[in-house]
């Protein structure tokens, strides 16, 4: 339930989905290190995508990357 309050803030509030830009991201581990919530997936080739079902834009991820690879 309380994911769905959050998805439904934010398309009420016009905001967009994070991903991660697969160019900048140096797959150095502090989007994942950091996530209190579950939100970063670490893959098998080591690179990191969001589940922005588990996101709850609380922006760790986004203060700790060094490249700048989450966007919105």
């Amino acid at each position: 339930m309380h994911n769905i309050l959050f998805k439904a803030a934010w398309k009420i509030l016009g905001r967009k989905e994070l991903h991660i830009d697969k160019d900048l991201c140096v797959k150095c581990g502090k989007c994942y290190k950091t996530c209190t919530h579950g939100a970063i997936i670490q893959n098998e080739d080591k690179s990191y995508d969001i589940s922005n079902d588990n996101c709850h834009r609380c922006n760790h991820c986004l203060e700790n990357c060094p490249k700048k690879a989450i966007k919105s």
